[in-house]
């Protein structure tokens, strides 16, 4: 009996965390859009740190994780690839997901841990010298935070894999 209700439970959570993607997205126009975008940003028509996709028109989708909008369309930055640009005739839709936002804020901290580290070993060109000797001292804080931190950041990661995308379905 108890395996059953288990079964019943499990099967009911499983269908409450899978609703979220089944959502029909918030018909918008293009000039309100940058606006809405911008409750979930720090920078006016900017999205950063966060999973994007943008579905054209023929059904394509284009990932990022830094959308600009502007009255001309979306600019998708890719990082080391060429900027790519989408005119807004050709956008259907946009997605925004939670996911990544976190693993950034661990990555920043553990290179700013060896930026530390590193610093010393390069201002002593022998490498000899006090600063080499003491840039892994002076590092160890930054280490502490990273490691400290971690955990946290990567539980907000868990937990945001589960939250659905919020979607934008553009009025043309």
């Amino acid at each position: 009996m108890a395996n059953r209700i288990n079964r019943a439970i499990a099967g009911a959570i499983c269908v409450a965390l899978s609703l979220g993607g089944a959502q029909a997205g918030e018909k918008i126009s293009w000039d309100q859009l940058a606006d809405r975008v911008a409750s979930q940003s720090t920078t006016a028509g900017v999205v950063e740190n966060r999973s994007v996709a943008v579905i054209t028109i023929d059904g394509r989708a284009h990932h990022t994780r830094k959308l600009c909008i502007d009255t001309e369309g979306v600019k998708l930055d890719h990082g080391s690839r060429p900027v790519e640009v989408l005119l807004r005739r050709d956008v259907s839709r946009i997605e925004i997901r939670q996911r990544g936002r976190y693993i950034r804020r661990i990555t920043y901290n553990a290179e700013m841990a060896l930026f530390v580290a590193c610093v010393g070993f390069s201002a002593d060109e022998g490498g000899g010298g006090p600063l080499a000797l003491l840039s892994p001292v002076v590092s160890i804080p930054f280490w502490a935070y990273t490691a400290a931190s971690a955990p946290v950041f990567l539980a907000a990661e868990g937990v945001a894999l589960f939250r659905p995308a919020r979607v934008f379905e553009i009025m043309q």
